[in-house]
């Protein structure tokens, strides 16, 4: 889908289809593009081999409250991924991600995030680094090719961005990746709980490592978790931004 204004922040998957009596995601797997440009990508090759992965895992620093199960997660997503570099704590700065994530296909983080609403482009990540250093801001992601990488997951609170802009869809962290060439973005539409969200991540991320598509792999683990019971809050929060395929 391609929507527009507030309807890019809509978590589509929990809607109620009438038609099948159920939630939307156990009919399709669903991908937001923000702009036709950006679902347009699909047209590109893409080769199917995972050959780079790089996993960004929750920094200490002193300003935000830590996060165990996201440190945890990180360290069980790198695990699944033959060729895979993990950064962790005083080395996970901006500059390390953006480095790495240059020659990667696919790129996990782990973090704290800050939308800025209002002002997208200030939006950012927040890293290892003092004051400003530590952060990863939008408007400095937009600048960067990152066009050899296929997937960034953030796992991290509200990286879909709350401020649309016409033409754009929602304006955030996630979308300063897509501006920088990355296919596709797991990003999250509002807060995530540390331990819950662990296993949600990790269980994309297992489907990924076994040849499932990121769409495939999102739509799976919701459904599965939808199945059990778990609220909506949980599975719901999280969408799929980029190429449609």
């Amino acid at each position: 889908m391609i929507p527009d204004g507030a309807w890019s922040r809509v978590a589509w998957a929990a809607l109620w289809d009438a038609q099948s009596n159920t939630e939307l995601v156990f009919g399709a797997g669903i991908v937001i593009a923000p702009s036709a440009s950006v679902a347009l990508l699909a047209r590109q090759p893409i080769g199917t081999p995972i050959d780079s992965v790089l996993v960004i895992a929750a920094p200490a620093t002193g300003v935000e409250r830590e996060l165990p199960g996201a440190r945890a997660e990180s360290r069980a997503i790198a695990g699944l991924y033959p060729a895979s570099r993990l950064i962790e704590r005083a080395e996970a700065t901006p500059a390390r991600l953006i480095q790495g994530a240059a020659t990667a296909d696919v790129v996990h983080v782990s973090s704290h995030a800050v939308d800025v609403s209002g002002y997208p482009q200030l939006s950012y990540l927040l890293l290892s680094g003092d004051g400003d250093l530590g952060k990863l801001f939008v408007r400095d992601l937009a600048r960067v090719d990152l066009s050899r990488t296929r997937l960034v997951v953030l796992a991290a609170c509200s990286t879909a961005g709350r401020t649309a802009v016409r033409g754009e869809g929602s304006v955030g962290v996630a979308w300063g990746f897509l501006t920088a060439g990355v296919r596709q973005v797991i990003a999250t539409l509002q807060e995530i709980e540390d331990g819950p969200a662990q296993e949600l991540f990790s269980s994309i991320h297992r489907r990924i490592a076994a040849g499932e598509t990121p769409a495939r792999a999102l739509q799976m683990t919701q459904r599965e978790l939808a199945a059990a019971g778990e609220s909506p809050r949980l599975w719901a929060a999280v969408t799929l931004l980029g190429a449609l395929h």
